[in-house]
């Protein structure tokens, strides 16, 4: 088992919190759909507050399903406080309002959204985040948000892989759902093929090129571990985790058609399939 140096993005959040009423389902692919307006307000508080104002208005105006109402015909107070009467002739349909507090090491968020529609609140939560992590608790806020209204689950917080030439070499990056904060894994190969990430967002499995030789990768990015799952002569594929995390599958030519199997993380055993 090798070590590897890693930079990894992180965010541990934990939150308490109220969903007052479950969000109303919006059919997004009807033809009818128009874009729905929406009032963010700076969450009130500190300077940070402002700062993940910004990226939640990034994120629902990059999502093509809300339109941003401008801050200057907001009509109430940014505190936790709300009349459907003031929004309905403004055409506002949604609410977000919400405060911060940091101490030396965290930052403690309240959110309300309010539907004003259906004249009430549709989601409450308060979140707990480290200070370093601003950016990802922004993006988990827009998911809960896109998700209290339209039903469905936003990818605002998922961070996206990619693979591109460094010198002579293939490396792995990381990004978030904006295209911003580009982070380098440290993965180097000849070739990289296949990335595919565990569930919980620390595990990965990747397909690399060495000497003329597919190999098989295991990558825990907690732990900073790299390890060679499986090399042998042919053409080997890496597929995705099974569901159970403990597993995945791989598609190996070491007996001369390629074949698929399951492949025990914890084990090495194989089980073929076809």
């Amino acid at each position: 088992m090798k070590k590897v140096k890693f930079i990894a993005v992180i965010m541990v959040v934990v939150f308490t919190g109220l969903n007052a009423q479950a969000g109303i389902f919006i059919d997004i692919t009807s033809e009818r759909f128009r874009p729905i307006p929406i009032a963010i307000y700076d969450l009130a508080g500190e300077d940070k507050g402002k700062q993940i104002s910004d990226i939640l208005r990034e994120d629902f105006s990059l999502s093509g399903v809300f339109e941003l109402v401008p801050p200057e015909s907001y009509v109430e107070t940014p505190l936790p406080v709300f009349n459907p009467s003031n929004w309905r002739p403004l055409g506002v349909e949604v609410v977000v309002k919400g405060s911060v507090d940091i101490d030396n090491t965290a930052v403690r968020t309240s959110v309300y959204v309010y539907d004003v529609v259906e004249m009430k609140r549709v989601l409450q939560k308060r979140y707990t985040a480290k200070k370093d992590k601003i950016v990802a608790l922004a993006h988990r806020i827009a998911n809960d948000i896109y998700k209290s209204i339209i039903g469905r689950e936003a990818v605002f917080n998922k961070t996206l892989s990619f693979v591109s030439q460094k010198g002579n070499e293939q490396a792995l990056f990381l990004i978030d759902f904006t295209g911003q904060h580009l982070t380098d894994t440290g993965l180097r190969e000849d070739i990289i093929l296949a990335p595919n990430w565990s569930q919980d967002g620390w595990k990965l499995l990747y397909t690399a090129q060495e000497k003329h030789q597919w190999n098989l990768y295991f990558v825990d990015f907690k732990k900073g571990k790299k390890k060679l799952l499986y090399a042998a002569r042919g053409v080997n594929i890496i597929g995705d985790f099974l569901p159970d995390g403990q597993r995945c599958l791989i598609t190996s030519s070491q007996t001369g058609s390629p074949d698929i199997y399951i492949y025990d993380l914890a084990s090495g055993k194989k089980t073929k399939l076809t």
